[in-house]
This record gives structure tokens, C-alpha cells and sequence, in this order.
């Protein structure tokens, strides 16, 4: 029997400070509720209420003995481990607000966050994030931070660096503090307003440089709140965090809704082991990005496609079947016994396995956001048994839309508790409410560019409402196409379509206003398309790049035409060209969010693109 509190409760609660949350659970739970739970060297290691308030309390003390003050940002880059959230709840607890980078980022984009935020102290996972700091130290750069503190060990040198300290050094130094000054921890605790600032997430930039959008304790915990009135969690879930918590959600489940309905959080012992842990654990909750469910998708896809005659048709007999019962979903119907039963057939004998094997057997409660997951993928995922929904909103908006009584392949959900949506000139989706955003840092211009004297945000995404009220969201406004019809078409919707492939991991639409017809890029996903040739026996090429592949191109050209046939006539596909490597963060082709960062592709392709334009006869 799950323990849900009531929707009244939680929302009383979000009227708190975070830290303050967090406290009144330790002293609820103690030691007997375990918080925490990670793969330390192939054991699951747990920390209970009050290992991780010891630990909040003794970082956040040691950053005040180096001189930390209210309202100071402080940086976390690393992937996801208690360590992170020790941090960030540590650097709360002192007033300070939180700043996430990628734990991938490379130099550029370290240096304008931590200058541009004016970080004052780094929390950073190991030597790679280190050596990354210390480098722009040492030129001249960032000259606020004045501490760096390490909580991964491994193949860290010692460091001859007055500023750099361990995790275990700054426990120590936190633990000596508060034999000094005694309850100087919880005094500070009480100086913190729901209203107060507790992170503040930069943006991709992918039109500019990023942004810092400042977001309070209490429009996190609300947000939080919309979300377990959807479904409610109880104190025996378990979340699996592995999306890097530079994304809102994830600090809105990690931890909004982990505060509030003291689910576990579980993280994996790296990145390298996420897919193994999580089919160890077996979680209860999940959240991932659009893409890495798409990828998850292709991963299922591709296995059962590779499996033995046999096991290939019962997968597909299952799935057919999995298919049915979400169409019926989807259309509010009402299942019919038979179909109740025959799923329950399918399920036990082939879906429940798959689920197993992959590791999602448990889970209750899934999420995808990030850009729009395609089609074919959400209803496969659905099929399987995996009841996903989808988030739409901002960090400056949280939560807009959510997926709720009735979850549609096509929409975003319905508006959120609290939230007002409507759609304004262009189809430009727009929305006010209590969480909205406290601005964006030292940019107070900016803030009234993006809100409006009635108070409406504006997303700068496209989109309308169904028949059933809710919310289909048609991508970025600038990448809108204006058909001769007067309507509009979004080039996110062909690339949706396009990665609905197996063998396509990423693409991108080029719309060429001097031209008559859309051209696509195109990067394989090389896992499926090697296991595809050797399925099919089809010799590599000389060279090795699977790209020169005569039949390649020929499978990838059918994929085109599938698209084809669902689009109308001006935006159809007429060439494509393949990407010689995939478009990686550190070549500044996509966002470390997975964001294309389209003006620059386009400068480092435009040789390519403008092939692609040369012969129009010369049509896919």
C-alpha cells in the first residue's frame, strides 16, 4: 500500500524554503527512512534522513567558514550522485542559489557561466571538471570563485592549489565550524523565505548566449506539487535520477517531489552503468529526456527486429495487441473485456520480459521532456507497457502542460493546476501564473521583453488546442514554414518524423527561403545500422564509414519517402546529405540539453547544403 499525502498537504508544504523541508523530514525520519541510494564499487549504498542532513549541514558550514554569504551562487558540475544534491542543498541552506553545468561542458561555457553568475564557490565531481576550472583560474578567468571542492577521488592528483579541497576536507572543516559557532546552521535556516532564490538555470543559447532564469524554493516545490496531483508517489518509490540536473524536471522530482512524498532517489555508480543499474534496481520512477527515450526506443526496436523468427513474430503479435489498448487510450474508450484480457495474455508471456530486461517493470510513473518526443516512439513505448507522459514548459514557466486524465501521442497534456496557457499572435504559445519566473540575472530588460505588461510569458514555441483541450506544441517560431495554403508547418515536426527511423539518430530540416524544396542532414545511428548490415549480410565498405554505403543510402532513402507521404507537398523532403561524424556538444553542433544549435550547423555544412541545392532534377 503506497502512502500518498493528500494534494491539501502538499500544497501547504510548498509554501516552504527548501532547506526548511528538508529538516523537518530528518527530524521525522531520522535514521529510520532511507533518502539516498547509490552504487558505490558494485554495492548499493544507503543514506538515510540524517546521514544526508549531517552532511548538508557540515557543507554548508564549511562554505561559510571560507566566507560564503546569503544570495552567493554556488556551482555544481558533475553527473548525477547524493554529492550533487548534498551540495545544492548545502549552498541553499546558507541562502546562497544553485547553478548547474553540464559535467561535459567545455571551457567556453564554463567560463561565461561561472563569471557570468559571479560563482563564488564550485562543486565539482572529479578531475575532468577540475582540471577544466583550475585551467580558466590560471589564465586570468574567473576570479570570484575561491573554492573548489571534489567529491570523486579517482585519478585526482594532489593538488598544490590553495582553493581546492575534498569532499571528506570540507566535512571536516564543516563539523569544526559548528563546534565553534553552534547553531549557527539552523539559525541560518530561519533567515530563508519560500520567496528566495534557489537556483538559477542558464539556457542553451542556442539563439544567443545563455541565460540565467532565477527560480524560487517555493516555484520549484509547486511545480512539484502539480505533478503529484497528476499521480501521487509514496514513501516506498523509488526515483532513478540520471538526467543531469541542469534540467528543471529533474530538480522538480529530485528534489520537490522527493521532499514531499519521501520517495527514495537512487543514482547509478557512473554514467557508464545507468542501463545496468536501472535493470538491477528496477525503479518505480523515471524521467528522461526526449531523446534518450527515443534511443531507448530504437534499442527495443532494433532487439526485437534482430531476435530469432519465432521471438521476432510474438513480439509483434504482443505489440499489436500493446498498439490497440493505446489507441483505445487515446481515444477515451472504454476497454472491452476481451481486450483486457487479451493484453494481460500478451503481456505475461512477451511484454513483461522485455520490461524486465530493460529494467522497467516497476516503473508506475514515467516522463519525457526536452523537445517533443516523436510519434512512433511514445506510442511504442506505451505499447510496451510503460505508462509515459509528457511535460511541456520552460525553466522560466515550469510546468505549463502535463499530460493528465488522457495521454495523447500528439499533444503535450493539459494546462497545469494554476498555470494560465492561451495562444497569441503567430500561434506563439503564451502563459502566466504563480510560477513564473523571479527574471533573468543581470538582464532586467530581457525580463520585460519576455513578459509582458499583462504578465504572459512568451515561450517563442509554436502551437494550438484540440478538441479535447489539450496542448500541441509545433516547435520554435523562427523554424515555422509558411505553405502557400496561409497555414504553417514546423520543420521540429519533419525531424520528429525523420527520428522515428531506427537507423536515423539525429537530422536536421534545412528551409532555404531563396529555395523551392526542404533538404535534410543526416547523422546515422551507427549501433542499428551495423547491427542492420550484418543482419542482412551486406558488405562494409572500404572505407569503414557505414555512410559510403550504397545500400545505406538506399535504406535511408526509404526511410525519406515514408515521411514523405505524411507531409504536404511543399514540405517534403527532396535531398539529404549524411554528417560525416555525429554532431557532438564539443564541436559546438548540439546543446549538451540536445538541443541543435541550428546557425551553427548550417555555417559548418553550408558547403554541403549548398550541393544539396545545385541540381533541383536531382531529387531523393
Amino acid at each position: 500500500m503506497q502512502g500518498n499525502c493528500s494534494s491539501e498537504k502538499h500544497s501547504q508544504l510548498s509554501y516552504h524554503a527548501i532547506p526548511m523541508l528538508f529538516k523537518e523530514r530528518y527530524e521525522k525520519r531520522g535514521n529510520r527512512k532511507v533518502c539516498m541510494r547509490c552504487k558505490r564499487l558494485g554495492i548499493w549504498q544507503e543514506y538515510n534522513y540524517e546521514q544526508c542532513y549531517k552532511k548538508i549541514k557540515y557543507i554548508s558550514l564549511a562554505m561559510v567558514s571560507l566566507g560564503a554569504k546569503f544570495g552567493d551562487k554556488i556551482t555544481v558540475i558533475g553527473n548525477n550522485a547524493p554529492e550533487y544534491f548534498w551540495a545544492e542543498y548545502g549552498a541553499m541552506s546558507l541562502g546562497g542559489a544553485v547553478v548547474g553545468i553540464h559535467p561535459q561542458a567545455v571551457f567556453e561555457e564554463i567560463r561565461y557561466i561561472l563569471e557570468h553568475s559571479d560563482t563564488k564557490f564550485v562543486f565539482a565531481e572529479g578531475r575532468e571538471q577540475i582540471d577544466k576550472v583550475l585551467f580558466l583560474k590560471n589564465q586570468g578567468h574567473i576570479p570570484l570563485v575561491k573554492g573548489v571542492f571534489y567529491w570523486n577521488p579517482k585519478d585526482v592528483w594532489a593538488h598544490q592549489y590553495p582553493i581546492i579541497y575534498s569532499f571528506d576536507e570540507i566535512l571536516e572543516m564543516g563539523k569544526r565550524f559548528e563546534i565553534e559557532h553552534g547553531d549557527s546552521f539552523e539559525k541560518n535556516l530561519e533567515k530563508i523565505k519560500p520567496e528566495d532564490i534557489s537556483l538559477c538555470f542558464y539556457t542553451s543559447g542556442i539563439a544567443g548566449s545563455p541565460k540565467g532564469v532565477m527560480v524560487s524554493h517555493q516555484q520549484l516545490l509547486r511545480s512539484a506539487v502539480v505533478m503529484l496531483e497528476v499521480e501521487g508517489w509514496g514513501d516506498t518509490d523509488n526515483i532513478f535520477s540520471c538526467t543531469v540536473p541542469i534540467w528543471m524536471v529533474e530538480q522538480v522530482i529530485c528534489i520537490g517531489r522527493a521532499l514531499l512524498s519521501e520517495a527514495i532517489i537512487n543514482f547509478a555508480g557512473g554514467p557508464e552503468t545507468i542501463d545496468e543499474d536501472i535493470r538491477e534496481l528496477g525503479p518505480t520512477i523515471l524521467f528522461y529526456d526526449a531523446t534518450k527515450w527515443e534511443n531507448v526506443a530504437s534499442r527495443i526496436h532494433t532487439r526485437i527486429e534482430t531476435s530469432s523468427g519465432l521471438g521476432k513474430y510474438a513480439c509483434h503479435w504482443a505489440l499489436n495487441i500493446g498498439y490497440k489498448k493505446v489507441q483505445m487510450e487515446e481515444q477515451g474508450l472504454k476497454q472491452p473485456f476481451f481486450w483486457k484480457a487479451l493484453y494481460a495474455i500478451a503481456y505475461r508471456i512477451v511484454l513483461r520480459a522485455i520490461l524486465d530486461k530493460f529494467g522497467f517493470l516497476n516503473i508506475r510513473s514515467a516522463w519525457a521532456t526536452g523537445k517533443i518526443l516523436n510519434s512512433k516512439s511514445f506510442k511504442f513505448i506505451r505499447a510496451l507497457g510503460v505508462p509515459i507522459r509528457q511535460i511541456y514548459g520552460t525553466a522560466e514557466m515550469a510546468i505549463m502542460t502535463l499530460h493528465q486524465h488522457r495521454v495523447k501521442h500528439t499533444s503535450v497534456g493539459e494546462v497545469s493546476d494554476g498555470a494560465e496557457v492561451k495562444i497569441g499572435p503567430n500561434n506563439e504559445i503564451l502563459s502566466k501564473g504563480p510560477n513564473l519566473f523571479k527574471g533573468y540575472y543581470k538582464n532586467p530588460e530581457l525580463m520585460k521583453k519576455a513578459v509582458d505588461n499583462d504578465g504572459w510569458f512568451h515561450s517563442g514555441d509554436a502551437g494550438f488546442f484540440d478538441q479535447d483541450n489539450q496542448l500541441i506544441c509545433m516547435g520554435r517560431l523562427e523554424e515555422m514554414l509558411d505553405l502557400p495554403s496561409g497555414s504553417r508547418f514546423s520543420l521540429q515536426h519533419i525531424e520528429n518524423e525523420l527520428r522515428t527511423s531506427p537507423l536515423i539518430k539525429e537530422c536536421m530540416a534545412i528551409d532555404d527561403a531563396n529555395k523551392a524544396y526542404i533538404v535534410v542532414l543526416i547523422e546515422i545511428e551507427i549501433g542499428v545500422v551495423s547491427k542492420w548490415i550484418e543482419a542482412y549480410h551486406i558488405p562494409y565498405p572500404k572505407c569503414d564509414d557505414l555512410t559510403e554505403s550504397k545500400e545505406v543510402y538506399e535504406a535511408i532513402a526509404k526511410e525519406i519517402e515514408k515521411v514523405n507521404q505524411k507531409l504536404p507537398e511543399p514540405a517534403k523532403i527532396k535531398k539529404f546529405a549524411f554528417v560525416s561524424r555525429e554532431f557532438a556538444p564539443e564541436k559546438g553542433e548540439i546543446s549538451l540539453t540536445g538541443k541543435l544549435r541550428r546557425k551553427f550547423v548550417e555555417k559548418k555544412y553550408q558547403k554541403v547544403i549548398n550541393e544539396l541545392y545545385v541540381d533541383e532534377k536531382q531529387v531523393t
